[in-house]
Formats: structure tokens, C-alpha cells, sequence
């Protein structure tokens, strides 16, 4: 790892599409304060199945649906997903090692590909040039949530108490939600309206499902609440700013950490199976106090340090990387 002794002007993100991702990348890219430009790129089959240092002269193995890679190459390539470490390494050997390399989450291949990597405490990633963090590297920021409460979203612009934003996700390959298990959500969360006059604002993600929205919402039964359907403006950063409790699906390490960065209480759903890592992903946040297993009670509010990892991270590229 050999510092720069130039300033960070340029970065570029990669990552091969994915949203969580994709914000990971781009909020760390934001963090720096670099200008800052995105790249989706998608490897072809086969070598998109290959550990990405097996892929040579990856940029040439490009689907077209992938952004262009030229000259002149950036300060800075920070990639997320295994997926996007074949493109990465190939950027910095055409750019004759100018370019630095930062990659988020394990990359499943050797460490020394890269100058730093930011791997969640929970994978157990370890190396000289890795740094744990607690969760996933989100956008949120305070500032982040101060433009929030500023210009709230209609949904949130209520006199009722408590808020309790609702954040779904769905099935992945580390867990799974059934028909059965999104009624008995809605049920809970009706129960909150009957029990508590809470205010309830939903939101569901492309992994939750056309099934499990109506099953959801059969739980929920002819309680008033607003769930947002994916047209109009998003609620999710009012959500976050403005809720006096959260309540998160399990199946999403992104979901949990924007979550965590709120400084709002953090319920955590589970759903019918979840995987081991997700499993020791959500312990962790509970023994910091950050979270609480959703029990179908509103407990008194308890507060704790936010999660600010990306500007942590941040600083230490800075420091480790190049002159500032």
C-alpha cells in the first residue's frame, strides 16, 4: 500500500448494478468529497462465474449494456460486490498502478489486489489493508438527515405519535419471506395501530413480492396506514429522519445499517430462515444496543451512538492513500 503523493480529484464507483451496492459505493465516493462518476459494468459469461483475479484484460469481457471504460483512468476506483473486482483490478494495471484500489465488502479473492478493503465485521475478513466496520457503509449522514426533516414527505407530516416507519425487504439467497409469514407482519402491525394509534409508514422493496404485498396488506386489514407503491417520491429518507421507531426486515445488511445511522430505535422482523451471517449480523448490532428483536411491542425509546462508518472510512483512505 503505497501513498499517492497527489491529491484525490476523480474517483469512479463500480459495481455491477445491485442498489445496495451501488449506494454503498457511491455514499463512501460522497464521503470523500472527490467529483465522483458512476460505472455499472457487467462481465460476460463465462467470466462473470470467475474469482475476478482469474479474469484477464477484464474490460474487453464487457456486456454492452455496461457503462464505457477509457482514458484517463481516475485517482480513485472504489468497487462493491465480487463481482466487480475483475473490472477493478484490470482498471489499475492499465493505469500502471495510478489508480487506487477500494473495495467494500469481502471481495472472495486475495486481499493484496487491492489498497484497502472495507469488509463488514461480521464476515471475519482479515489483512493487512482490511478494515472492519460495523455493517454495511451507507449515505446517511447528519446532513443527510437534516435535509430530510426539512422537506418531509406528506406521509410524514403528521400530528399522531408515535411514527413507526416500516422498512420490507424480501427473499435472497440468505433468507426468505413467505405469504404466511408477511400476514402475520401485517397482523403485528396492525396490532400497533389498535394498541399504540400509531402511525404507520410502509415501504417495500422488488425482492418483497406482489404475493407478500397482498398478503401483507390483508394482515393489515382496514387500519389507515400509508405504503408507498413505487410511484411518486420515496418516503424512505423521511422515514428515517422523522420516525420515533423503525422497524427493519432481517433479510438486508444495507436495510439495517441505513437503519442504524438514524439514531431512531431499530426493531428487527425476522423472517421464516435466515443465513448464519445475517444471523451474527443482526446479533452484533443488538449487543452494541443498537437493535432489538421485534417482540410486537413498542418499548420505551432507547438511544445509542449512530452508525457513521462511510466517513470513518473515508478518513482513512485519505490518510492511508493520498496527500491531504
Amino acid at each position: 500500500m503505497q501513498k499517492n503523493q497527489t491529491q484525490l480529484k476523480h474517483c469512479w464507483t463500480l459495481t455491477s448494478g445491485e442498489a445496495g451496492m451501488t449506494n454503498q459505493a457511491i455514499g463512501l465516493a460522497q464521503a470523500l468529497g472527490c467529483e465522483h462518476q458512476h460505472k455499472t459494468v457487467v462481465l460476460k459469461k463465462p467470466w462473470r462465474k470467475l474469482p475476478g483475479h482469474w479474469v484477464p484484460s477484464a474490460i474487453g469481457k464487457l456486456e454492452p449494456v455496461s457503462d464505457a471504460l477509457a482514458p484517463p483512468w481516475p485517482d480513485l476506483v472504489i468497487s462493491c460486490g465480487r463481482r466487480s473486482t475483475a473490472v477493478a483490478i484490470d482498471i489499475a494495471r492499465q493505469s500502471n498502478g495510478a489508480t487506487k484500489l477500494v473495495h467494500i465488502q469481502n471481495p472472495l479473492i486475495p486481499t493484496r489486489y487491492f489498497d484497502l478493503i472495507f469488509a463488514p465485521e461480521h464476515d471475519r475478513l482479515q489483512g493487512e489493508n482490511v478494515f472492519q466496520t460495523v455493517g454495511g457503509l451507507t449515505h446517511i449522514t447528519p446532513a443527510f438527515l437534516s435535509a430530510a426533516r426539512a422537506q418531509p414527505h406528506p406521509a410524514l407530516k403528521t400530528s399522531k405519535h408515535p411514527i413507526v416507519g416500516v422498512l420490507i425487504g424480501g427473499s435472497n439467497k440468505k433468507a426468505r419471506l413467505t405469504e404466511k409469514r408477511a400476514f402475520e407482519i401485517g397482523q403485528q402491525l396492525a396490532g400497533l395501530v389498535d394498541h399504540y394509534q400509531a402511525h404507520l409508514v410502509i415501504t417495500t422493496s422488488r425482492r418483497t413480492g406482489a404475493e407478500n404485498t397482498k398478503a401483507l396488506k390483508a394482515g393489515l386489514g382496514d387500519r389507515e396506514y400509508y405504503l408507498w407503491d413505487g410511484s411518486g417520491v420515496n418516503p424512505y429518507a423521511s422515514m428515517l429522519a422523522l420516525s420515533d421507531y423503525l422497524l427493519v426486515t432481517a433479510d438486508s445488511v444495507s436495510m439495517a445499517s441505513e437503519a442504524a445511522g438514524s439514531g431512531k430505535p431499530v426493531y428487527v422482523l425476522s423472517f421464516d430462515s435466515n443465513g448464519r451471517r445475517l444471523r451474527r449480523f443482526h446479533r452484533m448490532l443488538e449487543e452494541r444496543g443498537i437493535t432489538r428483536a421485534w417482540q410486537g411491542t413498542l418499548e420505551p425509546p432507547w438511544s445509542y451512538t449512530p452508525l457513521y462508518e462511510t466517513q470513518r472510512a473515508a478518513k482513512l483512505i485519505k490518510q492511508k492513500l493520498f496527500d491531504t
